[in-house]
């Protein structure tokens, strides 16, 4: 692991037990990190986002799941370390943030209560030290008053507020990494333009590397300096995220900035992409996209490797040249 690289994952794998069978919710990601970075990673529902980010943290449950390939972070495997180790790293070294923090808080806590218990449980600190530092963190982050807010129960607060007391915990030790998994879903638009301030102050402040986990490619365009695009399991393109909105390879990520609706835009239906994403409850031995591709051929039959067609832009597409072009028959 090089060490302009924070986090790097290799050809990671992960086969889940259903009541279906087996789910093979992960096809071989690959996908780096660097120090101090917001990288996005975008797709559809179900492409394999939050399972990527939950495999990074080892929440799976370990009878239930198998994962193989391997997640470089500060010189450990995390695939190789303990539990005990693993739970170190959670909420110290790693952190993430839910896209619902309504379910992510405990009803039962005040919102000083669940915040103290990050420096407790991590530092070491006594009741009154992890006070004072939970009071200047609530200031730091724009939670006023923060002597009323460390009374105050989950439903007491705005959504807004809520994700902030989530953002709270989840730096509170200073990671080096940040998940974010969708962050401002469930925000009106004002407020979810006040938490990705929110985050890339954080980010330029702490040195704080951010993955940031959206469908939302408005976002990725303001907060991100680097994309991957996940399909079906796997990252088929990579790019800085100048070079994904200006010279797109891989036919998905195209279908995905073509589906955005414009200002001005007079037609009476909006792009789409037609057909839906396969159903992941056997290995794929074909290009997962070809039965939505417009460009899909006889050499999609074929699972496509990951190539690099630029400085930094990997695609994983049979079909895309050097330079991204189309190559035909």
């Amino acid at each position: 692991m090089d060490s302009n690289t924070l986090l790097s994952i290799r050809n990671l794998t992960c086969d889940l037990m259903s009541i279906h069978g087996i789910v093979y919710a992960l096809g071989g990601v690959n996908l780096d990190i660097r120090p101090g970075e917001i990288h996005g990673l975008v797709g559809e529902s179900g492409c394999g986002k939050s399972m990527t980010s939950k495999s990074i943290l080892q929440l799976h449950d370990r009878t239930r799941s198998r994962m193989t390939g391997e997640i470089w972070f500060e010189g450990r495997d995390l695939l190789k370390v303990s539990r005990r180790e693993m739970q170190k790293i959670r909420g110290s070294r790693i952190s993430m943030v839910f896209q619902d923090p309504m379910t992510s808080l405990n009803p039962l806590l005040t919102i000083g209560e669940q915040i103290s218990e990050t420096f407790r449980q991590h530092d070491g600190c006594s009741r009154t030290e992890a006070k004072n530092r939970t009071m200047a963190l609530l200031k730091k982050i724009g939670i006023d008053p923060p002597e009323k807010r460390y009374r105050q129960y989950p439903y007491e607060l705005s959504g807004g507020l809520q994700q902030r007391v989530m953002i709270a915990i989840a730096i509170a030790c200073g990671p080096s990494l940040l998940i974010a998994d969708e962050p401002t879903t469930a925000l009106d638009v004002t407020i979810q333009a006040q938490v990705l301030e929110l985050l890339r102050n954080l980010s330029r402040e702490m040195n704080m590397s951010i993955l940031l986990i959206t469908h939302n490619f408005g976002i990725v365009a303001e907060m991100c300096h680097r994309v991957s695009v996940m399909y079906a399991g796997r990252v088929v393109e990579h790019a800085d995220t100048k070079t994904i909105f200006r010279n797109a390879a891989h036919p998905y990520t195209r279908a995905l900035i073509g589906s955005i609706p414009k200002a001005g835009y007079k037609e009476e239906y909006l792009p789409v992409i037609p057909g839906a994403p396969p159903q992941l409850y056997r290995q794929m031995l074909v290009c997962a996209y070809k039965d939505r591709c417009p460009c899909a051929d006889s050499r999609c039959d074929q699972v496509p490797e990951e190539r690099l067609i630029g400085e930094d832009h990997m695609v994983a597409c049979h079909r895309t040249g050097k330079g991204g072009e189309v190559i035909s028959e």
